[in-house]
Formats: structure tokens, sequence, C-alpha cells
């Protein structure tokens, strides 16, 4: 099978403890919803700058909650073809 890809795409692999992570006013998990929202406002920067704001999103809705899971993220932008 092939997939045709737009330019500038982003593909984004994360394992369940990322959303799995709670904080935020009421103690609520990150949840995949507000994952995607983050993604959506991050997706047009460089990648690694995506990982910082991403991880410091995370951060900052877990407040002084430890780290509840194991978190594991990829994200993967093809180059175009040439």
């Amino acid at each position: 099978h092939e997939v045709p890809i737009a330019p500038g795409a982003v593909f984004y692999l994360y394992t369940d403890g990322l959303i799995d992570q709670m904080g935020g006013p009421k103690g609520r998990l990150f949840g995949r919803r507000r994952l995607v929202e983050t993604l959506t406002g991050l997706a047009r920067l460089p990648l690694d700058e995506q990982k910082e704001r991403l991880f410091a999103a995370l951060d900052a809705w877990r407040g002084t909650q430890q780290c509840r899971d194991d978190m594991t993220f990829i994200a993967v932008r093809p180059e175009a073809a040439p």
C-alpha cells in the first residue's frame, strides 16, 4: 500500500503514558483531545521546538503532580521528494 503524504505533514506516535498524566486545576488526565489541540498549535514549528513546547505544556499541566507513567513520543516530518 502506498499512502500519499502532503508536503509538510507530521506524523506523531506516542504511548498512553503521555495522555495519562494527571494535573490541571481539577486533577484530571491530560487526555487525547488536549494532546491533539496542543500538537495542532505546534505543527508548523521545527520538531525540536515542538518537543520542547509539548513537554513544557505537560510539565505545566502536571504542576506538582509526579509523572504518572513513562512517556514515549516520536515525531516524523518526511522530507519532500527531490
